[in-house]
């Protein structure tokens, strides 16, 4: 076997012994003594995605650093400056103050909130403009989906549910009732894909994973 393929192999067979472990401790009585071991094993997850994390970071920070160095060729390299700037700020502001720092927590709450209450904000066309092709009268199954956005949305508003108190109850109707149903339904389906895509994995069927 090449070189290359023990790459893909070695780790797809770590993953699968660990997968297999992780799911019997559940299920099987007799591995209990093993729960510290699982432990020890899940406490090393956590210190690798820790890792991973700051990994990310730093090819992060290496990208926009190329950016800035690239200028000439980059007409959006000034972006890249703010975000250096920022982030050395936030960081050395963090190290000295720490996270309640009066330093860090004035970066937080004039820059980072701000900013992204501002993004969140643009939110709002692109949900208007969803609901209006989706909110269609199509076929049937687009008229059920219009007429129950339509309570959803008359019934928190106090314009239409005070002269027609109805509104709320039949909200509170379609979301105990048919929105949990179908609420089931998707965890149900969404569970079985993590199922089938788990069992992938362990036979080497899903090698994407590693990419």
């Amino acid at each position: 076997m090449d070189p290359e393929s023990y790459k893909m192999t070695i780790p797809l067979f770590i993953m699968s012994i660990l997968g297999v472990w992780m799911t019997l401790e559940y299920f099987l009585p007799f591995m209990a003594p093993l729960v510290p071991v699982t432990d020890m094993i899940r406490t090393f997850t956590t210190i690798m995605a820790g890792a991973a994390w700051g990994l990310g970071t730093a090819i992060l920070g290496i990208a926009h650093g190329r950016h800035v160095y690239r200028q000439t060729k980059d007409p959006f390299w000034i972006y890249s400056v703010i975000y250096l700037v920022t982030f050395i700020a936030m960081v050395v502001s963090a190290v000295t103050g720490g996270l309640k720092g009066k330093n860090f927590l004035w970066f937080y709450d004039y820059i980072v909130a701000p900013g992204g209450q501002a993004l969140y904000s643009t939110t709002a066309y692109y949900v208007t403009t969803a609901g209006y092709r989706v909110f269609r009268f199509r076929n049937v199954d687009a008229a059920v989906l219009l007429i129950t956005g339509m309570i959803a949305m008359w019934a928190v508003l106090p314009l239409f549910t005070g002269p027609f108190p109805i509104l709320s109850d039949a909200y509170t109707w379609i979301n105990n009732v048919p929105g949990v149903a179908c609420y089931r339904g998707f965890v149900i389906g969404v569970a079985l894909g993590i199922i089938g895509l788990a069992l992938r994995v362990f036979i080497h069927r899903q090698r994407e994973v590693l990419a």
